[in-house]
């Protein structure tokens, strides 16, 4: 998995927390074996037509990597992230997921986020524009 850039930041929908198991089953997102229900996941990871999401269409991103890359290193497409106090609270991981599901540099691309990297919740989305769930976040 590639590492985010330092000093790199980004707003993405967090998906799972210390502790969860993740798997991609395509278009389903599952949290710990249960698939995820809602509403903004279900836009993140939908592949239906007439969703209100974006579809989503593999593990890979050929354009950000100049080629094929695998994202899970298992055949199951699943991660647990890490809980471990041993570490301290700063090395917790969280999976997050951006909206656009086809051209997202996520955890799908960088794996897990540990906690030091994350700065707080967003309270505003400008973008996309034409998906009708842009402003503020509730």
């Amino acid at each position: 998995m590639s590492s985010q850039a330092k000093g790199d930041h980004y707003i993405k929908r967090l998906s799972g927390v210390p502790g969860d198991t993740i798997q991609i089953d395509e278009p389903n997102l599952y949290i710990n074996g249960d698939k995820a229900t809602e509403e903004t996941l279900l836009r993140v990871m939908s592949k239906e037509p007439d969703s209100k999401g974006y579809p989503y269409t593999g593990y890979t991103n050929p354009r950000r990597t100049g080629g094929q890359k695998t994202l899970f290193s298992d055949s199951s497409h699943s991660v647990t992230l890490d809980a471990n106090p041993d570490k301290g609270n700063n090395y917790r991981e969280f999976f997050a997921l951006g909206d656009n599901s086809t051209d997202s540099l996520d955890s799908r691309y960088w794996g897990s986020v540990k906690q030091y990297n994350l700065v707080g919740p967003a309270f505003i989305s400008l973008w996309p524009f034409n998906s009708g769930h842009w402003g503020f976040i509730k």
